[in-house]
C-alpha cells in the first residue's frame, strides 16, 4: 500500500505568529509547513483584485497571502475561526481560490465546535491520521508556550527598544529571538531562545526617563498587531523616540525611511523584509555618501590603500553585472 503523502500546510501571514504555526504543523502534526512570503504591496494587490469591493482590508490581506502560499507550494490551507465576521470568511476565501483554479484542501476551523475536545481530535486526524496523540499534545502545548513567549518578548521590546543606549543591542536581541523561534525544532530550542532574549534584554543599558510617554494603539485587532497592515506604526513610534533621544544628546539623526523616492528605491530591491539587495544597497550607498559629504566635508577616503582600491574595483564590477 502506497504511503500517504505528507501535507504541505500554510496559514496566512500574521505578524510573527507564523513561527508558532510552523512549529505546531511540523513538530506536533508531522507535516511540512510552507512559510507564506512576507506581506508586500503585491500581496495586497492580489487580495484586492480578487476580493469583493466592500470587504475589509484584513480579508484582502489574507486572500493575497493565501494565493502566495499556494504559489509557494502549499497543498493545504488552514483558516481560523473568529467572533466577528472572520468566522464567515473561510467559505468565501475558499470559493474565490477555487474559482481562480487553485487545487488544494481547505481546513476551516469555523466548521468545528471548538468547545468540544473531540473536535480537536477530528481536526488532527484529518490533517494526519498517523499522528501520535501524546506527541501531538506535548508539542502543541510547546507551540502555545512559544506564542506566550512571542507576546512577552515583543511587548518588552516595544516597551524599551526606543531607549536602548547600547547601539541597537535591544533590536539585535529581538531579531535573534525571532530567528530562534522560526528555526526551533524542539522544546530546548524554544526555551534557549527565550532565555537568551531575556538575558540580552536585562543586560542592555537603557537611557529611559522615569515617566516616559506611553502611546496606546487601538483598532481592529489584525491591523493593530500586524506591522505591514498598520504601516509599521510601532517601529515609527520607536524612531520618533530615537530621534528625541538623539536630539537630547546632540547626536545627528536621519530617517532614511522618508527618502525612498530620493534614493530611487522600490520594493523589488529588498531581498527580505529588512535588507536591500546589491542594487538597492548601491543606490543607498551613493545617497548616504552624498549626505555625509554635505554634512561632514572633512571626511576623506584613502584611495592609496591597496586593499580599499581592490575592494572598490570588485564592487564596481559586481554592480556593472547587475546593471547598477
Amino acid at each position: 500500500m502506497a504511503e500517504a503523502k505528507t501535507r504541505s500546510i500554510s496559514f496566512p501571514r500574521y505578524a510573527e505568529y507564523n513561527c508558532a504555526f510552523k512549529y505546531i504543523v511540523e513538530q506536533a502534526l508531522g507535516c511540512k509547513y510552507v512559510m507564506p512570503p512576507p506581506l508586500t504591496k503585491r500581496t495586497m494587490d492580489l487580495g484586492t483584485k480578487h476580493s469583493p469591493d466592500f470587504v475589509c482590508t484584513p480579508f484582502k490581506t489574507m486572500l493575497g497571502s493565501m494565493i502566495e502560499s499556494l504559489e509557494a507550494g502549499a497543498d493545504t490551507l488552514l483558516m481560523t475561526h473568529g467572533l466577528c465576521r472572520l468566522g464567515y470568511y473561510g467559505e468565501l476565501l475558499e470559493q474565490i481560490l477555487r474559482d481562480l483554479g487553485y487545487q488544494f484542501d481547505f481546513i476551516n476551523l469555523s466548521e468545528y465546535d471548538m468547545s468540544k475536545k473531540k473536535e480537536y481530535i477530528r481536526i488532527v486526524r484529518r490533517i494526519n491520521p498517523r499522528v501520535n496523540p501524546a506527541r501531538f499534545l506535548a508539542q502543541f502545548m510547546e507551540g502555545l508556550r512559544m506564542v506566550e513567549y512571542l507576546d512577552e518578548i515583543t511587548g518588552e521590546y516595544y516597551k524599551n527598544c526606543g531607549f536602548d543606549a547600547m547601539d541597537g543591542a535591544y533590536r539585535r536581541a529581538y531579531r535573534e529571538f525571532l530567528a530562534a523561534m522560526y528555526t526551533a525544532q524542539g522544546r530546548s530550542d524554544v526555551e534557549s531562545g527565550y532565555r537568551a532574549a531575556r538575558s540580552a534584554f536585562s543586560s542592555t543599558r537603557l537611557d529611559k526617563p522615569q515617566r516616559p510617554l506611553r502611546v496606546g494603539i487601538v483598532g481592529e485587532f489584525y491591523t493593530v498587531m500586524d506591522a505591514f497592515s498598520n504601516l509599521e506604526l510601532e517601529e515609527k513610534a520607536l524612531l520618533n523616540t530615537v530621534e528625541a533621544t538623539a536630539e537630547r544628546h546632540g547626536v545627528p539623526f536621519h530617517d532614511f525611511n522618508e527618502d525612498y523616492a530620493a534614493i530611487g528605491l522600490n520594493e523589488s530591491m529588498f531581498y527580505d523584509e529588512h535588507h536591500l539587495d546589491a542594487l538597492g544597497a548601491s543606490r543607498f550607498t551613493r545617497y548616504f555618501a552624498g549626505i555625509l559629504t554635505q554634512r561632514c566635508p572633512s571626511l576623506k577616503t584613502d584611495r592609496n590603500d591597496p586593499d580599499w582600491a581592490a575592494d572598490l574595483e570588485a564592487y564596481h564590477r559586481a554592480l556593472e553585472a547587475l546593471g547598477g
